[in-house]
């Protein structure tokens, strides 16, 4: 099954919640939209994660102001016809979390196997 988006937006936004912490929304309808680029991207560089699993995990690091969230759609966003503007209030990029000697691809793998974890 692949998620499309507006099942996704469908999906993140059934439980409208309040996010008062968070730079990319304040509330579930505001930040479905970012998690769906931070979704699209990991799903495109992985392979893998295409599940409702997977996009919620990717919804919580996005409630929870997750600086990869920043980092993935910054990098990459334009490669999959997000601009960042569209989805990042700010011009100054967040502090990845990405290692000094990891490569992008091992960047990704290690954010991706984060976000695919299972939650039983």
């Amino acid at each position: 099954m692949t998620v499309t988006k507006a099942q996704a937006l469908r999906h993140l936004t059934k439980e409208s919640g309040r996010v008062p912490c968070s730079r990319y929304g304040w509330d579930s309808e505001s930040c479905a939209p970012v998690a769906w680029a931070a979704f699209v991207i990991l799903r495109a560089e992985t392979g893998e994660g295409d599940t409702l699993e997977a996009l919620d995990n990717v919804m919580g690091l996005v409630v929870n102001d997750h600086d990869d969230v920043d980092y993935l759609i910054r990098n990459y966003g334009r490669e999959y016809g997000f601009e960042p503007e569209d989805y990042l209030e700010d011009d100054e990029p967040a502090t990845p979390h990405i290692r000094d000697d990891e490569t992008r691809a091992e960047f990704v793998q290690r954010s991706a196997a984060f976000y695919n974890r299972s939650t039983d």
